[in-house]
C-alpha cells in the first residue's frame, strides 16, 4: 500500500514479488521459512526484512497425541509453501502441507478433504 509523505513521494511497504532483486542474505531468509517484506522509498528498495512466527512448544505434544490416537494430521495454511514444510517438520507433520491458501478458500478445502474421506479439525 502506499502512503504518500508529502512532495509526490510514497513509502510502500509489501511481499516478495514487490521487488525482483534477491540477495543471498534474503535467499537465507526465505530458506529459513520468514516471510521477507520490502520497504520501497519513492520506488527505491530502502530496507527488507524479515518476519516470522513461532511454533508454539504445545504443538509438537498435540501433534503427538494426535498420532497415537491413529490420526494423520495435517497442515492447512495461508503461509508460504517452505515455511509451512518447515513447520510441518518441526511438529512432527509427515504429510505435505497445502500452502498459500487464502482464508475464503480454506473451507472449500477442508469440504474438499471431507469429500475424500479425510476428517479436519481447527
Amino acid at each position: 500500500h502506499d502512503h504518500g509523505h508529502g512532495g509526490g513521494g510514497g513509502c510502500r511497504a509489501g511481499g516478495p514479488r514487490a521487488l525482483t532483486l534477491d540477495s543471498r542474505q534474503v535467499a537465507a531468509w526465505k530458506a529459513a521459512g520468514h516471510t521477507v517484506l520490502w520497504v520501497l522509498l519513492d520506488g527505491r528498495l530502502a530496507a527488507a526484512c524479515r518476519m516470522s512466527d513461532r511454533v508454539r512448544a504445545d504443538s509438537t505434544k498435540a501433534v503427538r497425541a494426535m498420532i497415537s490416537l491413529g490420526l494423520t494430521p495435517r497442515m492447512l495454511t495461508g503461509d508460504a509453501a517452505e515455511t509451512a514444510r518447515l513447520v510441518c517438520a518441526a511438529v512432527g507433520i509427515v504429510e505435505p502441507p497445502c500452502a498459500g491458501v487464502k482464508p475464503s478458500e480454506k473451507l472449500e478445502a477442508i469440504q474438499e478433504w471431507r469429500r475424500a474421506g479425510v476428517g479436519g479439525m481447527v
